[in-house]
């Protein structure tokens, strides 16, 4: 699962008092590190990437992806397989874009982080 984290001062603070910490290396493979000022640097290469990407894969539902995916202006819709979920919780066809009105966009798009929450809260449902 794909998750997005902003650096706040406190999580800083946790990442300097943790001398020794796992990270990714560029060849997939992790590795120790006890340098903070490595650790905090390969993090913010991390974030830089994660602030490129214009969808996420966040699981699956009945061998389906469920994806984040940016629609512009901002905004993002958690996507289906041709569906996009809704304000409600529920998977609405999503129409080519000449036939989309405004009431659709109002109830199918939000922030990244809504997208993340909303995603997430689906994929547990479907899994109890």
């Amino acid at each position: 699962m794909v998750q997005r984290y902003k650096f706040l001062p406190e999580a800083e603070e946790a990442i300097r008092a943790c001398w020794c910490a796992m990270a990714l290396s560029s060849e997939g493979e992790y590795v120790m590190h006890s340098d903070y000022a490595a650790l905090l640097s390969h993090a913010k290469h991390l974030e830089t990437r994660l602030n490129m990407a214009t969808s996420f894969c966040v699981g699956l539902i009945r061998e389906r992806e469920v994806n984040i995916e940016a629609r512009g202006e901002g905004k993002w819709c958690v996507y289906r397989g041709g569906y996009v979920l809704t304000r409600k919780g529920k998977w609405e066809y999503e129409p080519l874009p000449s036939s989309r009105t405004q009431s659709f966009y109002d109830n199918t798009r939000f922030t990244l982080e809504e997208a993340f929450e909303r995603a997430n809260a689906v994929i547990k449902e479907f899994r109890k």
